[in-house]
């Protein structure tokens, strides 16, 4: 009686081992993926360099959309090239101690590819 309850319990005890080998294997494979999606994400993106700090006021996505067909004039819009579209528009910050000479980049993603 008592080996069969030993023998009962090894074998709960495989089992969860088992269980425990497969989730490991898929969090591993989840850590895999997570830094291509991050990539994947970065990619749509438009980095604005040498623009001068706060030269976009509170509304970075309306200072492009009056800047961007200046500054490239084949964006302007028109029957063959609809207004350009963007998701999301911001500065980013280095880490470290910010450098007052040198703005900091400004990213926007356009929502459509052919934009960019």
């Amino acid at each position: 009686m008592l080996t069969a309850r030993q023998d009962i319990t090894k074998a709960d005890l495989r089992q969860q081992k088992d269980e425990l080998n497969q989730y490991n294997a898929h969090i591993d494979a989840m850590q895999d993926k997570m830094p291509v999606l991050e990539d994947r994400n970065r990619r749509c993106n438009v980095g604005l360099v040498g623009l001068s700090e706060g030269a976009e006021g509170n509304d970075p996505i309306h200072f492009l959309h009056q800047k961007i067909p200046n500054w490239y004039p084949t964006l302007k819009s028109s029957d063959d090239h609809p207004f350009l579209e963007l998701n999301r528009a911001h500065r980013i910050y280095t880490g470290g101690p910010r450098d007052s000479n040198k703005p900091s980049t400004m990213i926007f993603q356009c929502l459509h590819y052919t934009d960019r």
